[in-house]
């Protein structure tokens, strides 16, 4: 005997939420690392634009990453 109701499929949001959340991360440090290696003279030598959180050509990979996983499964 066929059933005619659907079927709803639910997905944990932990798998949207989570690569969002690192793609956020990833472009503050990214927009961090691109205004302090802008930051010249005696101001680059005082506290917080010494402070390196990641290079930015090391960021490129995770962030393309987290933008895939985010866009990917919607393609």
């Amino acid at each position: 005997m066929a059933s005619d109701q659907q079927r709803h499929v639910r997905r944990s949001p932990l798998l949207f939420t989570t690569p969002l959340v690192l793609l956020v991360v990833l472009a503050l440090v990214l927009l961090w690392e691109i205004t302090r290696g802008n930051v010249t003279g005696e101001l680059s030598r005082q506290w917080p634009w010494r402070l390196q959180l990641m290079r930015g050509a090391r960021l490129e990979r995770p962030g393309a990453a987290g933008g895939g996983l985010i866009v990917g499964p919607g393609v």
